[in-house]
């Protein structure tokens, strides 16, 4: 939305609807859960300038291998963040991230090839996850690439929050922490 600014030269008229067109403005913001300008300096986590997030996400957050170290250092930099959330990943990348983090996993799930991808299914058809987090190596060919195709199109047909790369993932903590 756009600033409003004050115009000395504007009669009375066209100051009543500019305040109406700004109540509009902050009413449709309101209904759809955009905060305004004050609204979101609140409540900011100071040692991560992250807003605090008071309810419980599900995040599912797996990566191939080439990329976990990648996915774990990126949960470390947003630990404030993860550590408020049900993660969920493959039970390897749980070890790891427990280890280096010290965040647990709310559940473990098998590796891909043997039924994990079914099981993340499943749990994005019943809407148990707010936001996926796939950290894809896309110069390596990698085993199980159909089951991941339709991972992702799963994703997409559910209109799931969904990143593959550390940008898009940075997005996603963002928008939640909101």
């Amino acid at each position: 939305p756009a600033d409003l600014a004050v115009n000395e030269d504007v009669d009375v008229d066209e100051e009543d609807e500019a305040a109406t067109v700004a109540v509009g403005i902050a009413g449709v913001m309101l209904a759809n859960g955009i905060p305004n300008q004050n609204e979101a300096e609140i409540a900011t986590d100071s040692s991560m300038n992250e807003p605090n997030v008071s309810i419980d996400k599900q995040i599912l957050a797996i990566a191939h291998d080439t990329k976990i170290s990648e996915l774990i250092e990126f949960i470390e930099l947003h630990k404030n963040f993860f550590a408020k959330c049900s993660v969920v990943s493959w039970a390897s990348i749980g070890q790891e991230l427990q280890q280096q983090t010290g965040i647990d996993l709310s559940e473990g799930i098998p590796p891909g090839i043997s039924g994990g991808y079914q099981k993340i299914a499943a749990l994005i058809n019943a809407g148990d996850v707010d936001a996926v987090i796939f950290l894809r190596d896309f110069l390596q060919p990698q085993p199980g690439q159909t089951n991941e195709e339709a991972l992702l199109r799963l994703c997409n047909i559910n209109e799931m929050l969904l990143a593959t790369n550390i940008a898009t993932a940075a997005a996603i903590v963002s928008h939640l922490s909101k």
